[in-house]
């Protein structure tokens, strides 16, 4: 969720700081720090990767398109730009 949003390194740390704190954790006994934070999202990305792909090597699809949340996609029956929803709106 904290890449959909474009949440920030530095920003996550602040985010789960403070959701460990709400929770009754001691946040000076968690690791967080950026780099770890980091690192983690990055395998979280990786993991989200391959199962997608594994998704689509596995499916009968002819073709399919992608798309980016925050971009301008013709609408084909009104000939209108639309702005794709964000679950962070």
């Amino acid at each position: 969720m904290l890449d959909r949003c474009s949440i920030s390194d530095r920003d996550a740390i602040r985010i789960v700081s403070a959701t460990a704190e709400a929770l009754g954790h001691d946040s000076h006994n968690l690791i967080v720090s950026r780099s770890a934070i980091r690192l983690r999202r990055q395998q979280f990305r990786k993991q989200r990767d391959k199962l997608i792909q594994n998704r689509f090597n596995n499916s009968d699809l002819e073709g399919a398109a992608v798309h980016w949340d925050e971009k301008l996609l013709p609408d084909i029956l009104n000939k209108k730009k639309r702005r794709e929803d964000s679950d962070c709106d």
